[in-house]
């Protein structure tokens, strides 16, 4: 059982070709922030422009702040059912804001600030409002001769190629938010090393420091891509002293007309923790002495109506090797042990779940944006269904509403918080 991790690890250290350079590791906003040193357009004399843009520095200020309000309406007082009451209704109410700090030395040496502040109501009362601040991303950037580049600090990791679901993120503990696509998420500590070789291929290492007390704590994970043919190839490992190390392989083609991403990851064994039912008792245990897929496949497809481009689909399928294959659920002490034992994870609980995301540009008018996104559980089949509007004010602003279908039976994974509609409305303003 062994053969395939000795030959994977040679294949990723020994290799002489690297992957190709996908801007691995930004973020969202730092993709604006941190964008490629220098673009050549037309001219006659683009070395010294290039040259000229290297020697300068610069501090930058920006960020983006975002307010959003629920209204969830019960799903027991809305079909009558049992005891209920206009109480068992709840509004929710919060604002995040992000702020940017972009510093730039010369030889290409760089700093990156994101620090987030969050404001949260438990009610229409401001009295119940609490207010925390964190650290998302706090990182240097510098290169050796340009041959190797080397970041420093917390930083998010963009892992993985597929919309949603991402099993080849080794690294990332904050996942995507079928709620809140937009979201930043806080980043790993840790260091990234990236050493391209050409513009086909590139390595890129990344040793994890968080909750590292002594030497042998680190976890490392290496990520090897390349092009083969007409697609986009990744090769990943995870390694952590005391943990089943994770291999993952992920890809990008077009077929015809449709954008088609897989990712694959693989571990023999789990690291994460399981309710299981031990001779009539409940008790945590790991899955161990087989291997654990874990699988999404991703097709998107970009329309012309009118105008190029203007309605994009995508659809996902994800199986989750180490995720429930029958609801459990159903028994509040099953409820009760999942949530004392912090084992549940929206979107990543069970076996089996499909999503699709829907979005038509300028309509019905030329400022607004209609899209329609929706996840299901495949083996409760729970799930909830989202259309929505956003309306671009101006540059910089603009405000959006959403309301939540939820579908299926009572205790199952999208019925828990017993909501049968929920409504929101939220304004995001950047500079």
């Amino acid at each position: 059982m062994n053969k395939l991790p000795n030959f994977l690890l040679i294949l990723l250290i020994s290799s002489s070709v690297f992957a190709q350079d996908i801007d691995l590791l930004e973020s969202t906003d730092e993709a604006a922030l941190f964008g490629s040193d220098s673009v050549i357009e037309e001219s006659q004399k683009p070395i010294n422009k290039i040259i000229e843009y290297s020697q300068q520095k610069s501090v930058s200020f920006s960020g983006q702040i975002r307010s959003f309000g629920y209204y969830g309406i019960n799903r027991n007082w809305l079909m009558k059912k049992g005891n209920y009451s206009w109480a068992d209704n709840n509004l929710f109410n919060y604002t995040d804001s992000d702020f940017f700090l972009d510093i730039r030395l010369q030889k290409g040496v760089k700093a990156f600030v994101d620090l987030s502040v969050v404001n949260l109501s438990s009610g229409e009362s401001t009295a119940n409002a609490t207010t925390a601040l964190a650290v998302k991303e706090l990182f240097m950037d510098f290169n050796l001769d340009r041959k190797v580049y080397v970041r420093v600090g917390k930083q998010f990791l963009k892992f993985g190629r597929t919309y949603f679901w991402n099993p080849v993120d080794f690294v990332n503990s904050e996942r995507k938010s079928f709620y809140d696509m937009d979201a930043l998420r806080s980043g790993t500590y840790g260091t990234k090393f990236h050493v391209p070789m050409g513009a086909a291929n590139n390595f890129y290492m990344f040793v994890d420091s968080t909750d590292v007390e002594n030497l042998d704590d680190f976890a490392v994970v290496t990520r090897y891509e390349f092009l083969w043919v007409s697609s986009e190839v990744g090769l990943s490992m995870w390694n952590r002293r005391g943990y089943t190390s994770n291999y993952g392989f992920d890809a990008s083609t077009r077929f015809m007309s449709l954008d088609i991403k897989t990712e694959v990851a693989m571990s023999y064994g789990s690291n994460q923790e399981y309710m299981a039912d031990e001779n009539g008792s409940l008790a945590l245990a790991k899955i161990a002495g087989y291997w654990v897929p874990k699988a999404t496949v991703d097709v998107g497809y970009v329309m012309d109506w009118e105008r190029s481009d203007r309605i994009s689909l995508n659809y996902e399928l994800y199986y989750n090797g180490d995720g429930y294959k029958e609801n459990v659920l159903k028994t509040q002490v099953q409820r009760d042990f999942i949530s004392d034992n912090n084992l549940y994870s929206m979107g990543r609980f069970s076996r089996w779940y499909q999503a699709f995301f829907i979005n038509v540009s300028e309509f019905p008018t030329h400022s607004t944006t209609f899209s329609v996104n929706g996840i299901q559980n495949l083996v409760d089949y729970s799930s909830v269904i989202m259309p929505g509007f956003t309306y671009q004010v101006v540059d910089g602003f603009k405000l959006a509403s959403n309301v939540y279908f939820y579908f299926g039976d009572d205790n199952t994974e999208y019925l828990l918080n017993g909501n049968a509609l929920q409504f929101q409305v939220s304004g995001v303003l950047e500079f």
